[in-house]
């Protein structure tokens, strides 16, 4: 939350000095809610073999507990607690937070200001900000494939990406986003 906060602050005063406040309202809701869609609709494909793993791992965990092998676990465990297993890991499969808006926010900012040097912490070399925003981007598809279980939607942040860049791209063919050159 600190970090989407932050990242908000940061790039996101900047983004509604140029863009009018209330256009910048309406492209930051509008990639919060293409982020949703876009990992609600990732998850509706994957949900069988995400739900499968989470059931299996549980089953692990439990026939590790009972000093039991997985094939004892499997036939110990009633199939009425199996299928309550899989419905539970299946609803609990939710998106919140705003950080796909927050990803909509840095690829604004690496389109209106392409060249703009950026300094991450550690690293002392500044970094053009349309540089960044891809290297943001690829490490994110590279995660999802991934499938990282690590409780964050990295879908949902190419989702913001995504819906960014389309709103952009509409603005900018209806001469509503101007400049080449990544000026407003």
């Amino acid at each position: 939350l600190f970090f989407n906060m932050f990242t908000l602050f940061m790039f996101g005063i900047t983004l509604e000095r140029v863009l009018g406040a209330r256009r910048f309202l309406f492209y930051y809701i509008s990639c919060g809610i293409g982020a949703a869609i876009i990992q609600e609709c990732v998850w509706a494909l994957m949900s069988d073999s995400l739900v499968n793993k989470h059931v299996e791992m549980m089953l692990a965990d439990y026939a590790m507990s009972q000093h039991i092998t997985m094939q004892q676990a499997l036939q110990s465990v009633p199939q009425a607690t199996l299928h309550h297993l899989s419905s539970l890991v299946e609803n609990s499969l939710i998106t919140v937070g705003a950080s796909g808006a927050i990803y909509g926010i840095l690829l604004a900012f690496g389109m209106l200001f392409p060249n703009m040097p950026l300094y991450l912490m550690f690293i002392p070399v500044p970094i053009k900000a349309k540089w960044m925003v891809i290297g943001y981007g690829l490490i994110e598809i590279s995660l999802g494939l991934a499938s990282a279980n690590d409780g964050v939607a990295h879908f949902a942040h190419l989702g913001g990406m995504i819906f960014g860049l389309l709103i952009i791209l509409y603005w900018k063919h209806n001469g509503l986003f101007k400049g080449n050159g990544g000026y407003y």
